[in-house]
């Protein structure tokens, strides 16, 4: 599968899932989706900094369990990275025969593995929708006196509760900046 359609798959899922919930502005409530979903989120200080998150299917019950050391806005990516994981792949590991595990540590931001891709590409869609994300582009940028790119990823970073980082990429993959 190319990477645009892997993209456009990602980016169409996060948009259902948007829709089905009747969510139209930002920022996404991420917490509603995982509840309206059957997912669980909980937050634990994880021994190991470099997993921020882990989605763990039970028969009878999904819990994301989120890294409560990581910033709150690493934390909101995570839990919709394992939203992503959650709609559009089975797992990857079997816990005790009968769970089935997803990680997502250091190695899940590299994009290097089919599956990660995907689910950072959805959460990307899920918290940053390109719509929303090009309005208030051109708002802040028609309205704001915005100095840098930096400048511009920081105040639209907040408006959707994002990391400058996650912004910045998202930015950049819409087309709206250049990338570095």
């Amino acid at each position: 599968m190319a990477d645009t359609t892997v993209a456009t798959k990602a980016e169409h899922a996060a948009q259902r899932l948007l829709a089905r919930h009747g969510v139209t502005q930002g920022p996404s409530p991420i917490m509603e989706l995982a509840d309206a979903e059957g997912i669980t989120v909980v937050r634990e200080p994880f021994r190991d900094d470099g997993v921020s998150g882990v989605l763990l299917r039970e028969p009878d019950k999904t819990v994301i369990l989120v890294n409560a050391a990581n910033a709150p806005t690493r934390q909101r990516f995570t839990i919709a990275h394992e939203i992503g994981h959650f709609l559009l792949h089975d797992g990857a590991v079997y816990l005790d025969g009968r769970a089935r595990v997803n990680f997502r540590d250091g190695l899940s931001s590299m994009a290097t593995d089919h599956e990660e891709i995907e689910a950072n590409t959805f959460a990307a869609a899920l918290l940053m929708p390109a719509r929303w994300v090009r309005a208030s582009f051109e708002t802040v940028v028609r309205d704001s006196a915005i100095g840098s790119e930096d400048e511009l990823a920081d105040v639209l970073a907040s408006q959707f509760g994002v990391s400058r980082q996650a912004m910045s990429f998202r930015l950049i993959n819409l087309g709206l900046i250049a990338s570095p």
